[in-house]
């Protein structure tokens, strides 16, 4: 059976003009009694202005049904022996597991302490607090509460906080890659199609999503440094001498020193840095070789030759997609991981490579018939 009720002083059920949302308490146990005890021992209860929104149930699987229906509770109170001997820890285990809330504040309550041995359920359980039933006075049962609701009030602080700090990043490397846009559009236009590129390769390689979406960010910064190459060797339809080349290799340390070591921007900074980095060792700056190169910027020089070989530049006319996938098989061992390469292909073979380039297809993108005129393959980037 499921209940509910409202009570506190100082908050509601909604924010309505000054007020603020109820602190949202569930309360799981078999015992109508004790659901009655704490819903009168609470009755006046307000922390930090806000009062409280109590919903109770009188099983774990009646508990389980609210959580599925949505809306988000600050604490649980939740009897161990209900339905069977273990309801409680395994609804503990539900809340943390399957549903992965880590957030509400969880405290354990038993009339049978011997069942559930404090010690046993404190080290097995993500929980925060373990009461027997015969100590949890009303006085306690405030303190715990108030407790509980303050931890929970500062891990929110702590979220809203690290949220804002992932949308500055995100507006700052959106404002950094705008900037090396002003160089070159056709940059602003490879820069998008390699996030994609990069996004789907790492996950190909089976890599966590959230990985998978701190590479492809990242990426979109890895030719930040050419905003320092002067426009008379970025846009040169011909080949470069010796010496101008030499300037365009400058813009992987370049963009590295722009990031410099700035919180949050360590992957973007060694994408910058190493995506012209070699298999064999024989790429720059730094000559690395295998593995010493970060996966991210062997993932990102996969995708940067591709985006190149099959895009018009000023310097060459765009590959056919077959020739190109060609050559990234052959540069594989040489020029790129092979693993990478592996999982650059497969999406080929999947069609979610095809479906990436009819995604971000744009002038820069439409593929002719032709080869490389002018620069070789490996000034193309």
């Amino acid at each position: 059976m499921i209940k509910k009720i409202v009570r506190g002083r100082g908050g509601s059920t909604a924010a309505t003009g000054c007020q603020l949302q109820s602190w949202r308490v569930l309360v799981v146990d078999d015992d109508p009694d004790m659901l009655v005890l704490t819903r009168f021992s609470l009755s006046d209860f307000h922390f930090d202005a806000r009062g409280l929104e109590i919903v109770t149930a009188e099983s774990a699987a009646a508990a389980r049904e609210l959580l599925a229906a949505g809306g988000s509770f600050a604490l649980a109170i939740i009897d161990v022996v209900m339905e069977n001997p273990e309801a409680g820890l395994q609804l503990v285990e539900h809340i943390r597991q399957q549903l992965q809330d880590h957030t509400i504040r969880l405290v354990i309550r038993t009339g049978q302490p011997g069942l559930a041995p404090e010690r046993q359920v404190i080290d097995q359980y993500d929980i925060d607090d373990y009461k027997e039933k015969t100590e949890l006075t009303a006085w306690k049962l405030y303190t715990t509460v108030r407790t509980a609701l303050k931890s929970y009030r500062d891990l929110k602080l702590i979220e809203e906080s690290r949220d804002l700090l992932k949308a500055a990043r995100r507006h700052a490397i959106d404002m950094l890659a705008v900037a090396s846009e002003y160089k070159d559009q056709e940059t602003g236009d490879h820069v998008q199609r390699i996030a994609h590129y990069v996004r789907a390769i790492a996950s190909e390689l089976k890599l966590s999503e959230a990985v998978c979406d701190a590479m492809a960010e990242a990426s979109v910064l890895h030719d930040l440094g050419k905003v320092s190459i002067p426009d008379a060797i970025l846009q040169k339809p011909a080949r470069l001498t010796a010496e101008e080349f030499e300037v365009m290799r400058t813009h992987a340390a370049i963009g590295a020193r722009i990031l410099g070591n700035a919180p949050g921007f360590e992957m973007a900074r060694e994408i910058a840095l190493y995506h012209h980095e070699r298999w064999d060792g024989s790429g720059y700056p730094a000559g690395l070789a295998g593995t010493a190169i970060p996966v991210h910027a062997r993932i990102v020089s996969v995708a940067d030759v591709f985006d190149a070989l099959v895009c018009q530049r000023p310097y060459k006319q765009a590959w056919p997609l077959e020739r190109a996938l060609e050559e990234v098989g052959q540069l594989s061992g040489r020029h790129f991981d092979p693993e990478v390469v592996v999982a650059f292909l497969a999406l080929h073979g999947s069609g979610r490579l095809q479906e990436i380039q009819n995604h971000c297809r744009g002038p820069g993108t439409v593929t002719v018939p032709g080869g490389v005129q002018g620069r070789s393959l490996y000034a193309l980037t």
